[in-house]
């Protein structure tokens, strides 16, 4: 999706009365920053840390290059209580503890690539994140066309307008629950939005040395138990398989393509 060809870095008037739109529209006006002082120097602080552990993944295609202004981007957050879409510095952006995602993995994501400041392959990556959030009878509570606006608000904020080698995770949570429950009857407000951009080039290493596979005893569940079809937040099956090939074989590539 180009951002000539679909608008997307306006807003369509006809949803001028959404919270949501107008504050994705003015969202640049909204960085949040509390304490950058203090922040800054736990950011620093985290570099080797972020540095070791990207490191550490040595092999396999989800190799990629540590970039050290990843410490500094902002991380578009749409608060479903409040309904305001705001940019939030990454050391302080968070979500409750109360969140349906953090809680019980309920929710859904998207990962989406940045080219020369465009998403290609904008519409069938939004349109699986909107069909999983229906199966899970999840209103994200804003138009599709509205969510591609936040994400583009997102990286332009971060001066990726024109840029390539930025991978952006795109995060919808069911929302603040009222009290520790599965029942969806108990979530406060609309969906949690989570857009999440870093510089992310890949890494030559597979490319030079290539990859080995290995087969773990860990399957993905049939539709009737969880759809392998949904990107769901609930990657429990993927973290097992992880955990063993991680003791002792290959890093485990995992694709849902």
């Amino acid at each position: 999706v180009s951002r000539g060809q679909s608008s997307a870095r306006s807003l369509n008037p006809s949803t001028a009365e959404s919270p949501t739109a107008a504050a994705a529209a003015a969202a640049t006006s909204r960085v949040i920053v509390e304490d950058a002082a203090t922040a800054a120097a736990a950011g620093a602080s985290r570099t080797s840390l972020d540095g070791g552990t990207s490191s550490s993944v040595s092999s396999g295609t989800h190799v990629y290059v540590a970039d050290p202004r990843n410490e500094n981007i902002l991380v578009g957050i749409r608060d479903g209580v409040t309904d305001h879409f705001d940019l939030i510095w990454r050391p302080q952006a968070r979500v409750s503890v109360l969140d349906s995602g953090f809680m019980l993995g309920d929710g859904v994501w998207e990962g989406i690539r940045l080219h020369k400041g465009v998403l290609p392959f904008a519409e069938p990556h939004v349109k699986r994140l909107y069909e999983a959030a229906k199966a899970l009878d999840m209103d994200i509570g804003v138009t599709p066309k509205q969510l591609l606006q936040m994400i583009y608000t997102t990286v332009d904020a971060n001066g990726m307008a024109t840029a390539s080698g930025v991978h952006i995770r795109v995060m919808v949570s069911r929302g603040l629950k009222s009290t520790p429950y599965q029942n969806p009857k108990v979530t406060v407000g609309k969906p949690t939005i989570v857009v999440l951009p870093e510089w992310k080039e890949a890494a030559s290493g597979p490319k030079v040395n290539g990859i080995r596979l290995f087969t773990v005893h860990v399957r993905r569940g049939s539709p009737d138990v969880q759809d392998p079809g949904w990107n769901s937040l609930s990657k429990l099956n993927c973290i097992s398989a992880c955990i063993q090939v991680g003791q002792g074989f290959v890093v485990l590539q995992t694709s849902v393509h």
